[in-house]
């Protein structure tokens, strides 16, 4: 998790020195634009990381070692869960992505009536 948190700083922080990132996003260009969206998207990958290594500290106190454990737990135990919900999102996605494919007017529900 050190890894993964030091080097998506790192990645950003070449991103933004490399590509000019700060000052090009007002330019509206929109090639720098989505040049912004992920480096921010990287700063946030990191910032989840960062935050959750600083709960992982949580553990050598008595009184929320117990917690931090349970939330692992948790955390294992629902897995299988999330591939389900997750298959299922993308299955009403997938469904919906064709049954809108060829809706040029109005909604999809102004055909029906």
């Amino acid at each position: 998790m050190d890894v993964c948190l030091y080097s998506s700083i790192i990645v950003a922080e070449i991103l933004i020195g490399r590509f000019n990132i700060e000052d090009s996003t007002l330019v509206g260009d929109e090639t720098y634009a989505s040049r912004g969206k992920a480096v921010r998207a990287i700063y946030a990958f990191a910032a989840i990381t960062m935050w959750i290594r600083f709960l992982y500290f949580f553990r050598i106190f008595r009184t929320t070692g117990y917690y931090i454990r349970m939330f692992q737990q948790v955390i294992l135990d629902i897995r299988y869960f999330i591939f389900v919900y997750v298959l299922t999102i993308i299955a009403f996605a997938h469904a919906w992505f064709i049954f809108l494919k060829n809706n040029s007017t109005g909604t999809p529900f102004d055909r029906i009536s």
